[in-house]
């Protein structure tokens, strides 16, 4: 097996997750709003244990208008 660069997949671009708290930042928000976005399906986001997280396309996409 020869290490050959060329026969590697190319790279997936990580799209940047944020916090609760840190998306409230970026919107300019409360915590508790964020979380009311999420509850009425208006900012789609990931439950990782305890926590959500949304991800910057969300974000992205909920400040031009879409879900």
């Amino acid at each position: 097996m020869t290490n050959n660069p060329e026969n590697l997949p190319d790279a997936v671009p990580i799209d940047p997750v944020y916090s609760v708290k840190e998306t409230a930042g970026l919107l300019k928000t409360t915590e508790r709003t964020v979380l009311e976005l999420i509850r009425k399906k208006r900012l789609v986001a990931v439950k990782v244990g305890r926590e959500y997280r949304i991800t910057e396309t969300t974000i992205e996409k909920f400040l031009k208008g879409g879900r």
